[in-house]
């Protein structure tokens, strides 16, 4: 019997162990634990703006099509088709909005920064997030960054750009 009680024992203490190992993860190193999701823009190849602004505007027909799972180690991915304009309605920003997001680019920039927030009444969409991307000699470039702080101005600032102005 004391063979077996060892055993059991040294099986209780390993998998205390490997408890508390899985907790010091989930603690200090989350983002291995629950990867944030990952989002790649495809931009067109002469794209030009410094922003990305995702719109979430319940009217819109396009969703985000999720690949993979959430689970420990992998995380799940999109890729959005990004027009020249820079801007893009979506039905649903939930799974981006708020939280970490790994942003990819189809032209092999790199995120720079973001923002998010409610959106301009006038834009009929109810929440943004935007992406900054990183463009020679761009960081700062105050002339290019939307006003996300002036409601009226952030609003004519979509209108200019959905219609097509640089």
């Amino acid at each position: 019997m004391e063979g077996a009680e060892l055993s059991l024992a040294t099986l209780a203490l390993g998998g205390i162990g490997i408890g508390g190992v899985l907790a010091v993860i989930a603690t200090f190193y989350e983002d291995t634990w629950a990867p944030p999701p990952e989002v790649t823009f495809n931009v067109p190849p002469d794209f030009t703006q410094a922003w990305v602004i995702l719109l979430e505007d319940r009217s819109s027909s396009i969703q985000l099509m999720w690949a993979g799972v959430e689970i420990p180690f992998f995380w799940k991915k999109t890729l959005i088709e990004v027009p020249s304009s820079g801007i893009v309605r979506l039905r649903d920003l939930s799974k981006i909005c708020g939280r970490p997001t790994r942003v990819r680019w189809s032209d092999r920039k790199y995120n720079n920064s973001g923002a998010s927030g409610p959106a301009p009444k006038s834009s009929g969409a109810t929440g943004f997030v935007a992406f900054n991307r990183a463009e020679p000699g761009a960081w700062p470039d105050a002339e290019r960054d939307p006003p996300f702080s002036d409601k009226e101005a952030f609003g004519a600032y979509i209108a200019e750009r959905e219609r097509g102005a640089p």
